[in-house]
């Protein structure tokens, strides 16, 4: 009778561990989000953003597309991603065994996978499409609720709101300044302007700066004002060219990623026109493409500025050729001293 007791008693025990198990499996684990085709900035900016311990990002290789069942979600980034037959048949196989899937911004129909119903998708889509540390945070936070279904250690999610664009921006990742005048006004009251000094403008690409990933737009930033520079870094698509022309910088950074202004190529074909006349001396610091290059370092003068943006120059070692901005270096000298001005176009037309 005493050893039936203890039998029942162990019986008992296991199940209770097991129903245990299974409670905290369903409601209370932690919840793994896989990442697919993401690049390793936007895949640094999620994880950098989330501050939930019981949620994880977790980056899946396409090689590894067979294995998703181990995910509580599966988001993919659809721009770029280039899929075998094989491979977009495992991610739908898991979509259509019942592993949330959503590829965001697919560009190719055929990866264009996605198993969430309408209203779930259109908040993803928000929260990710209009990027910035706090969107991303609660869309962890909503993948844990909403998908996942987890009902302990849970933090309620706020609605995404609209990320900040057309800006200038500083190193505080909670302002930003909608007119040059607004930022300068900033910089100046805050000591950062220098009087005089040259403008280094800094464009963006894909990088949000308002995503919880800027260490290396931050460390630019400081490096410059260290450097005596007055600094104007730049999140916009469609008014660079209108804050550039009203800057004036004497330098242009270009965290390339597309076009330097979008729509608008016949406008920054003239700014160029503007920007490099007719007489305009040059040094060359490197040819990044062209199987004949001139040496670096030779000076030049500017002939003209032709229709697609190419810098037509005499260099003074008798070769004429055309550099291109964001593809070749090179900087304005001052045509009386022959000194460099701190100038550099690293800029993709």
């Amino acid at each position: 009778m005493t050893k039936n007791k203890k039998w029942i008693g162990t019986v008992i025990l296991l199940l209770v561990l097991l129903c245990g198990w299974m409670a905290w499996s369903k409601w209370a684990s932690t919840t793994r989000i896989g990442l697919v085709n993401f690049q390793n900035f936007q895949t640094t900016s999620l994880i950098k953003s989330n501050e939930d311990q019981f949620i994880k990002y977790e980056e899946v290789p396409l090689e590894e597309l067979g294995r998703l069942d181990r995910y509580d979600f599966v988001l993919g980034f659809g721009m770029g991603l280039r899929m075998t037959a094989g491979q977009r048949e495992q991610l739908q196989k898991a979509a259509d065994k019942g592993t949330p899937v959503y590829i965001y911004a697919a560009t190719n129909p055929e990866n264009n996978i996605c198993n969430l119903d309408s209203i779930t998708k259109a908040d993803i889509t928000s929260y990710i499409g209009n990027g910035n540390k706090k969107n991303y945070r609660n869309m962890a936070r909503y993948i844990r609720r909403q998908i996942d279904r987890k009902l302990f250690f849970v933090t309620p999610a706020d609605t995404a709101v609209e990320s900040a664009s057309d800006v200038l921006f500083h190193l505080d990742e909670n302002l930003s300044f909608s007119t040059v005048t607004d930022y300068e006004n900033y910089i100046k009251g805050h000591g950062f302007y220098r009087e005089g000094q040259p403008k280094v403008a800094i464009v963006g690409g894909l990088n949000d700066p308002f995503s919880g990933n800027r260490d290396n737009i931050d460390s630019l930033i400081v490096s410059f004002q260290r450097a005596g520079l007055n600094v104007y870094p730049i999140s916009s698509y469609m008014k660079r060219l209108a804050f550039l022309k009203e800057i004036q910088p004497d330098a242009v950074i270009h965290f390339a990623h597309g076009r330097m202004v979008m729509g608008q190529a016949d406008a920054a074909v003239e700014w160029l026109k503007e920007r490099y006349p007719e007489g305009t001396r040059i040094c060359l610091d490197g040819m990044n493409d062209d199987p004949f290059p001139v040496e670096s370092g030779t000076l030049g003068k500017v002939d003209h500025v032709d229709d697609i943006g190419t810098v037509h120059c005499v260099f003074d070692n008798g070769r004429t050729l055309g550099v291109i901005p964001g593809v070749d270096d090179f900087h304005i000298v001052s045509e009386d001293s022959e000194q460099t001005e701190d100038e550099e176009m690293n800029m993709s037309m």
